[in-house]
């Protein structure tokens, strides 16, 4: 639609089409900004919108609240327009044309209806110069030389920026306007495509929805049109095509071949490079404006509308004259099309503007009528070609009932123009708009923008002087000369309505109407007929199997017609897949969606039937080998600049070395059947289904020299073998740019995560020993996070913030707290750690991408009854922050990311009521945490819920809250370079330099126990027991090696600083007070050398290797849980700390002299890669259903009618999960709703949601 040729019928996809809405509540009233990426509104197609919005919304959203605009790409698809002469012009009404617009429309308007959250809106103008040209100059010279010379060029160059944010600054949209015509794509084109305007919304989407395919992720970039009735963007002007000669200045046509030969062309060699540089031009503008935006809008938001006969309005043009408008009609000129698509046969601009033309009048007379003589005397000096408001056959052909409608955000007004404003038009209406608003002193400095293509198609709106030239705008301007002032007029009420707060007592005015007698010429689609010979789906033409970086893969194969492939929104007619050696699978990198890919439907000939050839192109970055199997892949070719920016848009207040930082979160789920659940060593405790899904989330930082990655996965503790596993991966996948010293693999401690990733005997006894199909999900949703991150790092910012939340965690061990000194108990003011560090990654706009907090709790709210697996309350404190980032999302999808691993929690309980004796109801014992009627085992900890899942939530919800206040007020930010260092220690033989020594009575241990021990597994060692003291040690595992060694000898310590801050990586579970001392010898470290200054140093817990807990020396001798873990004996923190100061002391060192302090630390020795691990899980068995059922039988239904907030249940037929194979990235369950409207169901909630079990 745009062009009116009728040999310009769609034949492939260049670029998809959407539709996005923008909705604005101030508490009262709501309005809505939609800007699709059509030719322009019809009415029948706002009407049809607001037809369908009033079944699934009542009034909420009506014509004076919603505001419909096209972008005028002219390579949309025609056919919504119910006035006959765009019917003749684009084979009538269309339904299977209208009705994805529609639908499109709609969801669009859902999606934003249902993503509404508090938020503000920035605005921010400035020009884009060389990016547009006035395609008749002649017309715009013919305004008052007073009022030309206000203005620098014959173009609007302002672009108008809105930055839509959430309450943490966080960037969710942006809607910008800029006048230009959207036709970079010339009339040749036939596929359809977005143009410029939609080419410059993708790459500002694409910049934002990092790792998303095009039209997915929630940020939304609309940019809209404007007063672009004369902005070409077809900058090097017009020549003539036949000569190369400069078309003629007047009346632009050539001496040889006429306006025909006369064609404007673009920055590019052809229409897809000046369409991608118009565009980037665009994007790049925009981006830069977004950025700054630091002007907020605030205020109250109004809406006001008319319907208005456009064929019938006096206008008071002064004190004496009035004017009128008229019935609709069409010039000569019109005929003559413009510079950026000429029309056909002789006619030529502004030429025959008084007299016409005798020989079309004639033919006009013989086939619609002579006009009468007062339409022609009120379209003077316009020559009639199409006296369209006098005909009526079979409906009328112009409509005469046209909507006007402005509204307001704060002091911003957007006037919604029903046409192609031409740009001294434009300034005229902003400036008369914004007289009206400031007059009446409600608004103070309003900015007005135009709208164009609004709601209403009525062609172009020309000044009255611009009218006298009768170049193409004027003779399509089609309710005469005074049309402009009309609309003046009309846009001077509703401006003053507003602005006196009158709008409710506004006339409505005339009903438009909607025809039902339309008609289409466009004939039924053929069924699909196949060449002789060949099937559907036959590749004709195969891709090569080997290509370079650069050359283009053209693929052929036999096809239907697409009109018979049903609704095709949100699905693709093409894939481009990437084939990845290391996990043997193919990844969706393109769709028909994509900028990169071309298809191109052919009709084809062979033996009399017909058939369709599809051509795929597609402009992508090849691997070397494409592997060619069962493809849907298509052809190719690169070019860099369609990919990214030359270079980074600079930030409003840009780091002096900003970082490189990518984020990424992958599934990590395994079988959720049979398998242990880790944590509480229950050999009762086996998966039995999903609570929630357990993810894996990477963050990567790059300083430009350095890079480091941490990496928070949903599981109970890295293990050494996990850690091993992930870096194999990563070295086939990357090389050596992702290291054992650049790498911290850390775990939140879910007590529901599956067990069964290690290769010490002891963890392979409690969790039924190494269950490959448990660790390979971890590995490879660990590896996939990363990748993720990798793939999309980009400029940012990293700001770090810190506070203090009260109330979610619990000492557990309180008599071994006290026994650390006192004078140094007295420094804290609580025996847990309250504080929790959030990091706050943005991009260089400012707008959030990831998220990354510390705090000190076990993560085990949910007790040892459990047996679905669950992230437990660290794991829904991501769940929520990322739900309130991904709005419109389901878990685990959006870019946004954000983890929450554990800190010093090793006596940090959540179950902050304490413990009690469930068989009495009385408190424990305080010093041996048993009962007096049952002991230990009646001796529970209870959280804040009534149960686990409320528990859960309650702490999580506490920890998420906390972290988001954090987030959003964090203002400190992290310069600097990146540093890692990493040793492997052994540690059962580190000699520690203590400044005192310390003697202390040994506690007693159980003789019969002991006996126990001694004639399964021998007696510890004199050695073992000394070392040991004043611990009684149940099992010497340091001295057991069969099968395989019990437990580690060699442990990695690690640290990892970015700008101020160290991340130390503890591998295992550190006290409080440990956590403390190491924060605390760290900090000194770093800064006795001056190389830092203030750094914010955090624990880490469960990193790496798992080696149970790191207790204080005083904590050690009272010998609780805590310190029986302790495995290295007394003096495990000392010789943590000890290494730890000297990792810190060799990065402090390397910052002060920038040479490699840290690579010549030792590495120490490496850690063992067992082969001969073993498992004692039973393989799953063959899937049985009982008798007289089916699989996937419904035995439990679902009730017909529910009340909110009742349990749904639903029990049915099915096999083992161990036999599903690898469900990451999947679901079991789907909760979906039914839309009685639109016939269809939509999925709701997964199995990764909080409200499903």
């Amino acid at each position: 639609m745009g062009y009116a040729n009728p040999e310009q019928t769609a034949g492939g996809i260049h670029t998809r089409l959407f539709s996005r809405a923008f909705i604005v509540d101030d508490g009262s009233k709501r309005v809505v900004f939609v800007s699709a990426e059509i030719g322009m509104i019809s009415q029948r197609l706002r009407l049809e919108v607001l037809k369908e919005l009033e079944l699934k919304y009542g009034d909420l959203y009506r014509q004076d609240n919603v505001v419909l605009s096209g972008t005028h790409t002219h390579a949309g698809l025609a056919g919504y327009f119910q006035y006959t002469l765009f019917m003749i012009t684009s084979k009538g009404y269309i339904k299977s044309s209208i009705q994805p617009i529609v639908s499109g429309i709609v969801k669009s308007i859902d999606l934003a209806h249902r993503n509404m959250r508090p938020g503000r809106i920035f605005i921010n103008k400035g020009e884009l110069l060389n990016n547009t040209r006035n395609r008749s100059p002649h017309s715009y010279m013919r305004n008052p030389e007073e009022e030309r010379k206000r203005y620098q060029y014959d173009t609007d160059k302002q672009v108008v920026t809105l930055k839509f944010t959430d309450l943490d600054g966080d960037g969710i949209g942006m809607l910008s306007w800029f006048a230009v015509h959207s036709v970079s794509m010339h009339e040749t084109n036939k596929m359809v495509s977005s143009d410029n305007l939609g080419y410059a919304a993708y790459l500002f989407e694409q910049d934002k929805n990092i790792g998303f395919l095009p039209g997915k992720g929630p940020f939304v970039a609309a940019l809209a049109s404007a007063n672009s009735g004369d902005a070409s963007p077809n900058t090097r002007g017009p020549y003539c095509i036949n000569t190369g000669e400069r078309c003629d200045y007047l009346n632009s046509s050539c001496p040889i071949g006429g306006n025909e030969m006369c064609l404007a062309f673009g920055l590019g060699e052809d229409m897809f490079e000046s369409t991608r540089l118009i565009a980037e031009n665009i994007y790049k503008k925009t981006k830069e404006l977004y950025s700054k935006a630091e002007q907020e809008l605030q205020g109250s938001i109004h809406a006001a509308h008319q319907s208005v006969n456009m064929t019938d309005i006096t206008i008071q043009l002064n004190s004496t004259h009035t004017g009128k408008t008229c019935k609709p009609a069409l010039g000569h000129s019109f005929a003559a099309g413009t510079t950026d698509g000429g029309g056909a046969l002789n006619f030529t601009q502004g030429k025959c503007s008084v007299e016409g033309d005798p020989f079309w009048d004639s033919i006009r007379d013989a086939l619609t009528g002579v006009p009468s003589q007062e339409t022609q005397d009120c379209h003077v000096p316009k020559p009639i070609l199409f006296n369209t408001g006098e005909l009526d056959w079979p409906v009328p052909w112009h409509p005469a009932i046209v909507d006007v409608q402005i509204i307001t955000i704060g002091s911003l007004a957007i006037v919604a123009v029903p046409g192609e404003v031409t740009t001294m038009s434009g300034r005229r209406i902003r400036e008369a708009v914004k007289q009206e608003l400031e007059t009446q002193g409600a608004f103070t400095n309003a900015e007005v923008v135009v709208a164009g293509l609004c709601n209403v198609y009525t062609h172009y709106i020309t000044t009255y002087e611009e009218y006298q030239v009768q170049r193409y705008e004027a003779a399509s301007t089609i309710y005469g000369p005074h049309t402009l002032s009309a609309y003046i007029q009309q846009f001077r009420g509703l401006a003053r309505a507003i602005a006196q707060g009158n709008v409710g007592n506004l006339p409505k005015g005339p009903e438009p109407p909607f025809f039902n007698k339309l008609f289409t010429l466009l004939p039924d689609t053929p069924i699909d007929r196949k060449p002789e010979n060949t099937a559907f789906g036959q590749v004709l033409q195969q891709a090569d199997a080997i290509y370079k970086v650069g050359e283009l893969v053209n693929v052929t194969f036999v096809a239907g017609n697409p009109r018979n492939s049903g609704d095709m929104r949100d699905q693709t007619f093409i894939t481009v897949e990437k084939f990845h050696n290391s996990t043997n699978t193919w990844e969706v990198v393109h769709t028909d969606a994509s900028w990169e890919t071309r298809s191109m439907a052919r009709k084809a000939v062979w033996c009399g039937l017909s058939s369709l050839e599809l051509l795929f192109m597609v402009l992508f970055l090849l691997m070397t080998v494409v592997t060619v199997g069962l493809i849907t892949v298509l052809a190719i070719n690169f070019n860099s600049q369609t990919q990214e920016p030359e270079e980074p848009i600079p930030s409003a207040k840009p780091s002096e070395n900003p970082f490189l930082i990518g984020v990424g979160r992958a599934d990590c789920t395994g079988p959720v059947g049979d398998i242990p659940l880790m944590g509480y060593a229950n050999a009762e405790q086996t998966a039995a289904g999903i609570h929630t899904r357990l993810f894996s989330r990477a963050f990567i930082v790059d300083d430009g020299s350095k890079r480091v990655v941490f990496v928070n996965a949903d599981i109970g503790m890295a293990s050494q073998r996990l850690r091993l596993e992930v870096l194999k991966e990563l070295q086939l996948k990357y090389g050596d740019l992702y290291r054992q010293d650049n790498v911290i693999i850390s775990g939140t401690h879910t007590h529901s995560g599956l067990a069964g990733y290690f290769q010490y005997t002891l963890f392979m006894i409690t969790s039924k020993g190494y269950i490959k199909s448990s660790i390979q999900p971890i590995v490879s949703g660990i590896v996939k996070s990363i990748e993720r991150a990798h793939n999309s790092m980009r400029p940012g910012r990293i700001f770090v913030n810190k506070g203090e939340t009260v109330g979610s965690n619990f000492n557990r061990s309180p008599h071994s707290y006290l026994n650390n000194p006192e004078e140094e108990r007295q420094r804290y003011k609580s025996n847990t750690d309250e504080q929790i560090v959030t990091l706050k990654f943005t991009d260089l706009d400012g707008d959030g991408i990831g998220s990354f907090s510390w705090f000190a709790v076990h993560a085990v709210s949910m007790n040892y009854t459990n047996r679905m697996v669950s992230s437990d309350n660290l794991g829904y404190a991501s769940y929520l922050f990322e739900q309130e980032k991904n709005i419109g999302s389901f878990p685990g999808e959006g870019p946004f990311v954000a983890a929450f691993a554990t800190g010093n929690s090793g006596d940090a309980s959540p179950n902050t009521r304490g413990p009690y004796c469930v068989n009495t109801g009385e408190k424990c014992d305080y010093l041996n945490s048993s009962c007096p009627i049952g002991g230990t085992k009646m001796c529970v900890a209870f959280g804040p819920g009534d149960n686990m899942f409320e528990s859960t939530r309650i702490v999580g919800e506490n920890i998420y809250k906390k972290a988001k206040e954090l987030y959003s007020s964090a203002e400190q930010e992290l310069q600097g370079s990146v540093h890692a260092a990493h040793q492997w220690v052994n540690m059962t033989d580190v000699t520690v330099q203590l400044n005192s020594t310390h003697s202390v009575g040994a506690v007693e241990g159980d003789p019969f126990w002991d006996g126990i021990r001694d004639a399964l597994l021998g007696a510890p060692s004199k050695e073992i027991q000394d070392c040991q003291n004043p611990k009684p040690i149940l099992f010497s595992t340091g001295e057991m090696n069969w099968p395989l060694p019990w437990h580690p000898a060699i442990v990695d310590v690690q640290i990892i600083t970015i700008g101020s801050l160290a991340i130390v990586a503890v591998p295992g579970e550190a006290t409080t007070m440990s956590g403390r001392r190491i924060r605390e010898a760290v900090k000194q470290e770093l800064e006795k050398h001056n190389a830092f200054t203030n750094p914010e140093v955090v624990i880490t817990g469960l990193c790496n290797a798992y080696t149970h807990y790191i207790t204080t020396y005083e904590e050690y001798q009272v010998q609780r849980y805590e310190g029986a873990s302790t495995i290295y004996g007394p003096h495990t923190l000392s010789a943590y700390i000890q290494h730890f100061r000297g990792l810190a002391k060799a990065i402090a060192e390397a910052r002060i002299s920038r040479i490699g302090k840290v690579e010549e630390l030792p590495k120490g020795p490496e850690p063992p890669f067992f082969s001969n691990v073993f498992s004692l899980l039973a393989d799953a068995p063959v899937d049985k259903k009982p008798e007289n059922t089916t699989f996937g039988q419904v035995l439990d239904q679902v009730q017909p009618v529910y009340k909110v907030g009742e349990v749904v249940s639903v029990t049915f037929v099915a096999g083992n999960p161990r036999n599903s194979g690898d469900m990451r990235d999947k679901t079991f369950i789907t909760v979906e709703k039914f839309h009685d409207n639109t016939g269809a169901w939509e999925v709701v909630h997964t199995d990764a949601s909080w409200e499903t079990r």
